[in-house]
């Protein structure tokens, strides 16, 4: 029997999840219903569905690049998504299964902050202002935002399982870290920072003296499990394009002012933008939260600058990566780094101090979740659908020439095909160089009429984007309706060269090579075509001639 003593803190502690978990599923309830919004979420979930629908691709994701970019090796992301799927043609389950990721985090968060030695109080408090602030409502509202969410469930578990092991000194907990380390980095390549931060919270926050055994053994396999990681990941990647240190360092550099507006919408989340560009983010909310931050500190007695270190350390290591080969700067990416702000905070004198105030502290808080909450109710329709998306893109980042361009994409996709003209040479004119812009504006003079107009915009949109395989789909297309046969054959071929899952492009060649009697390239392309779900026999191929109409 457990002791009256035990029996209440359990159920106090229990309580603490519940109100955590309702409290993040009540408000983002309504996501549930919510839509595509056409920003990768339709690759995934409409472009590979026949791929993600069958469970027993889910080894390919370990041996194959990422689905929306070649640059990424993360297949537990893809695995979650992939299960999302099983529930069939719906989207409820993407969005139920991001909103109890964020839930689970801000449960995990309050574990996390009691084992560093917080009180339980203030620790429920910062879960509780975690689960609901608004800059994380792109993580949980938008489907493929989960990337750092689910990232911060292995993160977060692999933190504590680490002080575990720090107090407890059983390897059983270690080993339960390194399976964690491990999840993360099959989740996103910014869990490469985690040894740095548990080596740091070693120096910093326990102090803990350890054998030089155990030194040893956490050193060589944090070195171990990298390295095999690493080795998997580059043989996975081997023909994607390289990033250079130099473009890396560059990219890193340009981005780097980024971080003062980024701290801003932690403190004060006041400029959200469903799309944000560094041009359009507003530094005055930063550099007023980092005056108001001082400010605490100014009136803190004896803060331990060594938790604060770590805090901004944690901060800090998980943003850099973000800003590297990035021109987005999506809120959900400070979903990780504002736990070292919570650190940060939870050092100054006037927030330590409400624990003594039961009172006062309770109406603070309540102040405080009941407008993020309000503002995060809000803010979360802009997800709602394609076109509320993507207008609110256009309107809180007006020099985003990719607003420009999927708002014009909208307009197409609806048949408005004056109106996307005009957002495509919006987007042109922020930038000549914007991808897509040209290929869709070919496919609106193609079907004007204007061929000529069409095929320059087609090999405009090759020289600046060689790799896009609809432009050379859609000018193999464009070819055949002028009856240069060989040339569209070439371009489909090209196609599938660069996208080997182009469904269509496959159904053309299909068609070419049913019409001229190769038997041999007929079965070839019908056999691709079965295999990515699309069921085509020899019998039926001639109804695949409409499509040549």
């Amino acid at each position: 029997m457990l002791s009256e003593k035990y029996k209440k803190v359990f159920s106090l502690t229990g309580l603490s999840y519940l109100t955590i978990f309702c409290v993040g599923f009540l408000l983002y309830f309504k996501t549930l219903f919510y839509e595509l919004v056409y920003l990768d979420d339709n690759v995934l979930i409409v472009n590979y569905h026949w791929f993600f629908k069958n469970l027993a691709n889910s080894k390919e994701f370990f041996f194959h690049p990422g689905y929306i970019s070649k640059m990424f090796y993360r297949p537990l992301l893809n695995i979650s998504f992939m299960l999302d799927t099983q529930w069939g043609d719906v989207l409820w389950p993407y969005h139920f299964t991001n909103i109890g990721i964020h839930v689970l985090n801000g449960c995990l968060l309050f574990a996390l902050l009691k084992k560093l030695d917080y009180a339980k109080g203030l620790s429920l408090s910062f879960a509780l202002i975690f689960t609901v602030h608004p800059v994380f409502t792109q993580a949980v509202a938008w489907i493929p935002g989960r990337t750092d969410s689910l990232l911060a469930v292995f993160v977060l578990s692999s933190f504590i399982c680490f002080l575990n092991f720090l107090a407890k000194e059983k390897y059983v907990y270690f080993l339960c870290h390194l399976l964690f380390f491990v999840c993360a980095l099959l989740t996103k390549e910014t869990a490469i920072v985690i040894p740095v931060l548990c080596a740091l919270s070693l120096w910093l926050i326990k102090r803990t003296k350890i054998t030089s055994k155990a030194s040893w053994i956490m050193l060589l396999s944090w070195v171990a499990t990298t390295g095999l990681w690493w080795i998997a990941r580059s043989h996975v990647l081997k023909a994607s394009t390289d990033l250079s240190l130099l473009t890396a360092v560059h990219s890193l550099a340009r981005n780097l002012p980024a971080i003062i507006p980024y701290f801003g919408k932690i403190i004060l989340p006041m400029n959200l933008s469903v799309l944000p560009v560094l041009v359009d983010m507003r530094f005055t909310y930063g550099y007023v939260s980092l005056l108001m931050v001082i400010i605490l500190f100014v009136f803190s007695k004896s803060p331990r600058w060594h938790y604060c270190l770590w805090g901004g350390c944690w901060f800090l290591l998980f943003l850099l990566p973000s800003l590297v080969i990035s021109f987005l700067k999506h809120e959900y990416r400070l979903y990780l780094p504002m736990i070292g702000v919570i650190i940060l905070l939870l050092e100054t004198g006037p927030v330590r101090s409400l624990a003594e105030h039961p009172k006062r502290a309770t109406t603070v808080l309540v102040i405080i979740l009941t407008v993020f909450a309000i503002i995060t109710f809000q803010y979360s329709d802009q997800f709602k659908d394609r076109f509320t998306f993507w207008h609110s893109a256009v309107k809180t980042s007006p020099h985003s020439p990719l607003a420009h361009r999927n708002l014009g994409a909208m307009y197409h996709l609806n048949g408005e095909i004056d109106k996307a003209e005009t957002s495509y040479r919006r987007s042109f004119a922020l930038d000549p160089r914007e991808p897509m812009v040209q290929n869709n504006l070919g496919l609106i003079y193609a079907k004007r009429g204007l061929l000529k107009q069409a095929e320059d915009a087609y090999k405009g949109e090759i020289a600046v984007n060689p790799l896009y395989s609809n432009v050379h789909f859609n000018l193999g297309i464009l070819y055949y309706n002028q009856g240069e046969i060989e040339q569209a054959v070439e371009l489909w071929e090209r196609t599938l060269e660069l996208d080997p899952q182009y469904i269509e492009a496959y159904k053309y060649l299909a068609v070419h090579s049913f019409d001229t009697g190769n038997s041999q390239k007929t079965s070839y392309y019908v056999d691709q075509l079965k295999t990515r779900g699309i069921p085509v026999s020899k019998e039926i191929i001639k109804e695949l001639e409409v499509l040549n109409r």
